[in-house]
């Protein structure tokens, strides 16, 4: 790896770092990661970056490593969240959050990352 990235370094060649993702998925437990996961391929779909955790973690720590990655949006799945067809979208530089119907979320990624929580209609 030290060669190589020596060579890199010689020939003047930098490589793009690691941007922060868009939006970042909080699974609470094993019946809402299925639901996290076709959300974040449809996101992905639409060109966004999105993160969701490979392990299971409780909401605490995956809401400081949403915040640590420099993600805009977490965008969380509960229990209560998966019974009511909705999901909670916090907007990480505000600290704000709303409720969104689960189906409507790609078609308002967009403009999320626009407008903030100030894009859902009232």
């Amino acid at each position: 790896d030290v060669t190589l990235a020596d060579l890199l370094q010689d020939r003047s060649i930098e490589l793009g770092g690691k941007s922060a993702p868009d939006f970042t998925m909080v699974i609470g437990g094993a019946e809402e990661r299925p639901l996290a996961l076709e959300d974040a391929a449809g996101l992905r779909d639409l060109g966004l970056r999105v993160d969701y955790p490979l392990k299971e973690q409780n909401f605490g720590k995956q809401l400081k490593s949403a915040v640590q990655s420099g993600a805009a949006f977490a965008v969380i799945y509960g229990s209560e969240e998966r019974l009511a067809g909705v999901v909670k979208v916090r907007d990480l530089r505000s600290a704000t959050e709303a409720e969104v119907p689960r189906e409507r979320l790609a078609e308002i990624a967009s403009g999320l990352l626009a407008d903030g929580l100030d894009a859902l209609p009232s």
